[in-house]
């Protein structure tokens, strides 16, 4: 059955290069700490749709929101929440590890699409899938931080 609603994808920015240059035990429980952060701070009406590596795809179906602010609210908190959990790290370790060093050089970007998609059920996982759905994938691949030197963003 075909839906309208919002798409979202919050993205970890630096996370190839955090992981790629780091002890990777640390680095992943310094990922993992983030990411579940991340699933805490999805709240309805947004539902989330797969956990994507270093990123969390969520949804919500068109009239969920109450207004639009709702929405820019929610990612604005999300944003604040990851900053302060970085800061929170960051203060909380003296290990000299290089995963450790580079936490604070990850950020948080948001993608945020108004489409169409279907629900497809797959055993027990329900997956979205359309081309608002690949559109919003697709806007992922930018160049907005090299060309701006913006680690964080939405767009």
């Amino acid at each position: 059955m075909t839906q309208k609603g919002t798409l979202v994808i919050a993205d970890i920015t630096g996370y190839t290069a955090f992981l790629s240059g780091s002890e990777l035990e640390h680095a992943q429980d310094s990922l993992s700490s983030l990411l579940n952060l991340l699933l805490q701070e999805t709240k309805a009406p947004l539902k989330v749709a797969d956990l994507e590596g270093d990123a969390v795809f969520t949804y919500a179906v068109e009239g969920s929101f109450l207004q639009g602010q709702t929405l820019v609210e929610a990612i604005e908190q999300t944003y604040v929440v990851f900053r302060r959990a970085i800061r929170q790290m960051v203060l909380n370790t003296s290990c000299p590890c290089n995963a450790c060093k580079n936490i604070p050089n990850l950020d948080l970007k948001f993608f945020v699409h108004h489409g169409e998609f279907g629900l497809q059920k797959l055993g027990s996982r329900i997956d979205l899938v359309g081309t608002d759905v690949t559109l919003l994938h697709r806007l992922t691949k930018n160049t907005i931080t090299e060309t701006l030197g913006l680690a964080a963003y939405a767009a």
